[in-house]
């Protein structure tokens, strides 16, 4: 519940000292950086991870870790 409210205060925060339009251009900015890193993360741990037969999930994790990147990038660059 706290965190919730410390974040609700710093994008009010942002958006009273910018206008509207900076406040989302600057959010896109954050989303699209965490979703690009995320994937990022992703190429390099396949790269590097060697698996075995009991690390099956894993693979797993790594897709649904690409897709929340992916999910992250997708909404934002279509419509601008």
């Amino acid at each position: 519940m706290e965190r919730k409210k410390l974040n609700f205060f710093i994008i009010k925060y942002m958006c009273t000292k910018l206008d509207v339009k900076t406040c989302l251009q600057k959010l896109y900015v954050i989303f699209n950086v965490l979703g690009i890193s995320l994937q990022v993360a992703v190429c390099v741990v396949m790269l590097l991870w060697i698996p075995r037969s009991d690390q099956a999930y894993i693979s797993y994790i790594l897709a649904a870790a690409w897709g929340i990147g992916d999910a992250a990038n997708g909404p934002l660059s279509m419509g601008n």
